[in-house]
């Protein structure tokens, strides 16, 4: 352990310590423990992601962690994704920081991303979130304020959820609104930690930093009410947020084929809109109807674009969307329930940067417009108290309008950019089995089929089983396949400028992908707030679609998207959480993985013969990640004091840099081999660097009517990158402050 670890080891602990030593040592639970049914001394919680029933995580064959709304509140994060990624086998790759617009994806058990389009579903009250026809995924478009719990399963799921649960699901809960109407508001700010780094780290006079620390400040306001009874309820939950330099640092990176340089921090600022509401009345005794509701706006700026001379412009993106959508549940009787959901969703993408015109280059936009429509209806079968029987059936169109690039200087369309109209419908139907024997055994076969208008039909199937040896020792077994069809994004697209030295390209010929996935855990549950388990899992990718080289206009190099890869990844996960004791929670977990890219090995050893090349393992995929962590929860009166802390690790990282690779026209041989009329590159391995991140949290609340906490995410400062070529942001301190009425 060197120097530098072992000092962010010390401070941690330190950490540790201070927050325990604000807790005396009488043991008392507290009255909002005792109110809440999600408390964090309730270990094995309820879930319904794993089999769209409801069921206690013990009873479940599949791999599921669940993030409670005390977490939630509890937590320093921003966004949904600071969240996760302190959760087993879960990793947030980011190119933003906080910032919704550039392709962020969540990486689980070693399964990466698609440059367009994600491999994780996501999910706010069963309708998924992921834009289907464009490279972005927006995650963080909920409030957390309005969340009520995060369930994760790990694994694919397209046994149940289709194409995008290649490599598992992510389910958002929103709170329901209950009780007397009534109004949380809050107001978040780091302009007082900002003007201090102003003042003592860059050495500004306070007049200057009271000045400039304004422009940089984060600044996050917004609210939530809610309220009703058993006839009808409503939530509706609205913020504004705004930063000028969401990397927290004072430069940005660039990469080169050979070195990489520290930039001039400009135009890194980003702002959003978001809004969620949702609203309920009884149908009758039997019935109940929902109307779900959001709106997410957003702009970013990512830098300076890089060959217009003499002066650069601004790179900036916008997003907006609008998802609206009814839902109508009855119960029959006590063995039948049936649903049915439908939702309508509009994303609109604008991206303005740079773009090619003849030897030069000049500013560009770029804009996207997509629609999408789905319906599902879905029943519910009791057989006896042994047996439950899910069916459903589903269709899903998606349409989408990619614009041609503008030159704005001229606004006139740049030549060869058209702009073209795409469309896709899928229609799925699945069944789900759930047995239980001797109230120890239970099984759960299910089986999808989904055809597709563009590829024809998959089937996923699967099977998990669950067995309860004693009371305090359960195993669990699973297999199953799932598949993810292209995306329009993918296939379609018109070619799109990241950079100049990254222009990304369709590719119409495009096949799904599929991958079969087998999984198994012991869990050992001693004590009611005691829970570990160990954990083994292997995937095994066929078809996968990644990214290379397209030298079509050589000796210009373009990146574009194939069918290159089959793959594997595998790995061992520890989990424990421990309610010590009625107000503290400790928790910790640690993931030992691998993976194996066949098509770059392939290239690198075989082909090329490159011996001084390592093993090319997949992108982003780390062979250790682990979190530790703290979170207590002590009434003293009419004080509540809440506090949090979460060590994350994240062990080295290797990806194929597609805009490094340097072309030698004199000697192409060395980098471009043809055989058997197939073009071969030779990838260029970029490593990441392993790196510790200390989140923190304390929370002092009066009466559960006013709030005050003070949140601080990296809290060491550490320095590096979640993607390359893009800083993690760094130290991010802010003071919030809610009120209930």
């Amino acid at each position: 352990m060197n120097s530098s670890m072992l000092k962010k080891v010390i401070h941690t602990f330190f950490c540790v310590g201070f927050l325990c030593g604000l807790i005396t040592a009488e043991e008392d639970t507290t009255t909002a423990n005792k109110e809440k049914p999600d408390s964090m001394a309730t270990l094995d919680k309820m879930v319904v992601t794993a089999t769209r029933t409801k069921r206690l995580m013990s009873q479940t064959p599949a791999s599921v962690s669940v993030i409670s709304q005390e977490e939630i509140e509890m937590s320093p994060a921003k966004n949904i994704d600071d969240l996760l990624m302190s959760k087993t086998g879960v990793q947030v790759k980011r190119v933003a920081g906080m910032g919704e617009g550039i392709p962020s994806d969540i990486i689980i058990r070693g399964i990466p991303m698609s440059f367009g389009s994600s491999r994780t579903l996501i999910m706010v009250d069963g309708i998924p979130t992921n834009a289907s026809g464009t490279p972005f995924l927006i995650l963080n478009e909920i409030p957390l304020e309005a969340i009520k719990s995060i369930e994760i399963v790990r694994g694919p799921f397209s046994s149940l959820y289709g194409a995008n649960a290649f490599g598992g699901a992510v389910h958002v809960l929103t709170r329901k609104g209950y009780g007397k109407p009534g109004f949380e508001g809050y107001f978040e700010t780091s302009y007082p930690f900002t003007v201090l780094n102003k003042y003592a780290v860059n050495e500004r006079s306070i007049r200057t930093s009271l000045k400039e620390s304004g422009k940089e400040t984060y600044w996050n306001i917004g609210g939530v009410s809610s309220g009703g009874n058993e006839k009808a309820h409503y939530l509706v939950s609205a913020g504004y947020r705004t930063v000028g330099n969401y990397l927290m640092k004072d430069y940005a990176i660039s990469k080169g084929p050979y070195e990489t340089t520290r930039l001039k921090n400009q135009n890194y600022d980003y702002r959003d809109i978001r809004f969620f509401g949702k609203c309920g009345m009884a149908l009758g005794e039997k019935g109940e109807l929902e109307l779900h509701t959001r709106f997410f706006d957003s702009d970013l700026g990512h830098g300076k674009t890089r060959q217009i001379v003499p002066d650069s412009s601004d790179r900036v993106i916008k997003g907006t969307k609008f998802v609206v959508g009814p839902v109508v549940k009855f119960a029959l009787n006590e063995n039948i329930n049936i649903q049915g959901k439908a939702y309508y969703r509009t994303l609109v993408g604008e991206f303005w940067n740079e773009e090619p015109f003849g030897d030069i280059y000049v500013p560009g936009y770029w804009k996207s417009q997509q629609h999408d429509w789905q319906v599902e209806s879905q029943g519910i079968f009791k057989i006896g108290k042994a047996q439950v029987i899910t069916s459903g059936i589903e269709y899903l169109g998606n349409f989408i309008h990619f614009g041609g690039k503008t030159n704005t200087i001229t606004d006139s369309v740049i030549p060869g950019s058209d702009s073209t109209d795409e469309m896709i419908t899928n229609v799925a139907i699945y069944l789900q089995d759930e047995i239980s024997l001797f109230n120890r055994l239970n099984i759960v076969p299910g089986l999808r089929w989904d055809y597709h208008s563009d590829f024809g039909s998959a089937l996923s199937p699967k099977i998990g089983i669950s067995y309860k040896i004693l009371d305090w020792l359960r195993i669990r077994n699973s297999v199953g396949r799932a598949f993810r069809a292209p995306t329009l994004s993918e296939l379609y697209m018109p070619d799109l400028a990241i950079n100049a030295d990254f222009v990304l390209m369709p590719n119409p010929d495009l096949t799904p992908e599929y991958i079969w996935a087998v999984d198994g855990a012991v869990e050992v549950m001693p004590i009611p707030t005691l829970k570990s388990q160990i954990g083994l899992f292997y995937n095994d990718m066929k078809d996968l679609i990644g990214q290379g080289p397209d030298i079509s206009n050589f000796p210009n190099v373009g990146v574009t998207h194939f069918n290159i890869s089959d793959a594997w990844s595998k790995g061992i996960e520890f989990e424990i959480e421990w309610q010590a004791i009625g107000w503290l929670f400790i928790y910790a977990n640690l993931v030992l993985q691998k993976s194996y890219d066949e098509y770059a090995n392939k290239v690198i050893f075989d082909i090329f013969k490159r011996d001084d090349y390592e093993e090319a393992s997949l992108d982003y995929v780390p062979r250790v990640t682990s979190d530790f962590g703290m979170r207590l929860n002590k009434d003293f009166g009419t004080i509540l004091i809440n506090a949090t802390i979460n060590e994350t690790f994240v062990g080295e990282r290797n990806f194929l840099d597609l805009t490094s690779v340097v072309i030698d026209p004199d000697k192409p041989w060395e980098t471009i081999q043809i055989i058997d009329d197939v073009v071969y590159v030779l990838p260029n391995q970029m490593p990441l660097d392993p790196y510790w991140r200390t989140d923190i949290g304390l929370k002092l609340t009066y009466k559960s009517f006013l709030s005050f906490a003070l949140n601080i995410q990296n809290l060491f400062n550490a320095e590096f990158e979640e993607s390359g070529g893009n800083l993690a942001p760094g130290r991010f301190a802010s003071i919030k402050v809610g009120c209930k009425f």
